[in-house]
């Protein structure tokens, strides 16, 4: 399963997380299996479409390192915090 894990990740760390996950899939859905000889084939497919669940909901995701945009815009808000005292700031947190 590892190995199918590795075939469709980019790294290292996904295929390890692509992995775990699969596992996981496999020991919960066991009961589901019919044919007991069958299940290496089973567990490659469980392996292939956790890739595939991986990966789309990687693709929705979008990072950012560009802070500089928000550090030119005024901060309209800040004065609040400044009125506000220590322990109120501590009660709403």
């Amino acid at each position: 399963m590892l190995s199918v894990s590795h075939r469709y990740a980019n790294n290292r760390t996904d295929a390890e997380d692509i992995f775990q996950e699969s596992v996981l899939n496999v020991f919960d859905r066991l009961k589901q299996l019919r044919e007991p000889e069958k299940i290496a084939g089973w567990a490659k497919k469980v392996v292939i479409h956790e890739a595939i669940r991986f990966y789309k909901k990687r693709r929705n995701m979008f990072f950012s390192d560009d802070t500089k945009v928000f550090a030119d815009q005024p901060d309209s808000g800040s004065d609040i915090y400044r009125r506000l005292e220590t322990n109120e700031l501590l009660r709403m947190i």
